[in-house]
């Protein structure tokens, strides 16, 4: 379950197993994703949400060093 607290992300995961564990965070991140463009989120939170997803994803300049990295 994915939730707005003090302008901060929270996904809350209540399974106990690995698997369980891995397909839940996975179904957070899907709902965040698409509650992003949907009513899912208040507007107020739209900015929580689009920092929150910056973080997750790597900017062009860390891709480029990864990518060197492999080709080497």
């Amino acid at each position: 379950m994915v939730q707005i607290e003090r302008e901060k992300v929270v996904i809350e995961i209540e399974e106990p197993f690995p698997g369980d564990y891995i397909r839940e965070l996975h179904n957070s991140l899907c709902e965040l994703i698409h509650g992003y463009d949907s009513q899912n989120f208040t507007h107020e939170n739209v900015q929580v949400l689009t920092n929150f997803m910056q973080e997750l994803m790597p900017t062009t300049k860390e891709l480029d060093t990864i990518y060197k990295k492999q080709k080497n």
